[in-house]
């Protein structure tokens, strides 16, 4: 193909990867970095767009750019102590959590205002060139489709972006 490899081969960060590999293993591996858009990232830019036509964006996301285990460590653990109390004092995480607090768990992990704005940026320059755009993400960036503990800490305003957009045809997470 075009790409260099079949579409389905191309992967998206999630909290398992980073469990086991580093965020520069993961920039090396064109199973999650492809060779076509190797040089708009880097292990702390692991998010990407892949223009497959001149219709058609793939707009890849990094929930975990902010997360324990993934990046910003110091940010991720004061969102995490800033809606969860449970954490480091309760075995039980989600225990007397409003569903939005539920997502800030170790595990989970946000995307930085950098990533946000390089998404509105991007969107905005398919809509330009008349492209519609399909997004791939690990973690849901709305509820109602997952537990609230697997919603990204970002995912309202990722959502709000690709609604605004207007030229999203679909959200694929897990």
């Amino acid at each position: 193909t075009a790409l260099g490899a079949p579409l389905g081969a191309v992967m998206v960060i999630g909290n398992h990867d980073l469990f086991n590999y580093s965020r520069q293993q993961l920039a090396d591996n064109p199973y999650y970095v492809p060779q076509m858009v190797k040089q708009q990232c880097s292990p702390q830019k692991l998010y990407h767009c892949q223009e497959i036509s001149s219709k058609v964006a793939l707009v890849y996301l990094d929930t975990y750019e902010v997360s324990i285990d993934g990046g910003n460590k110091q940010k991720a653990e004061e969102l995490i102590r800033a809606h969860n109390p449970n954490w480091g004092n309760n075995p039980d995480w989600l225990q007397g959590l409003s569903d939005y607090d539920k997502r800030f768990v170790p595990y989970n992990g946000g995307m930085t205002d950098i990533q946000l704005k390089w998404l509105e940026e991007t969107l905005g320059g398919c809509k330009e060139r008349g492209q519609s755009v399909i997004v791939f993400v690990h973690s849901a960036l709305v509820g109602g489709c997952c537990r609230p503990a697997s919603i990204s800490w970002s995912g309202q305003e990722a959502m709000e972006l690709l609604r605004d957009s207007g030229i999203v045809l679909a959200v694929i997470s897990g």
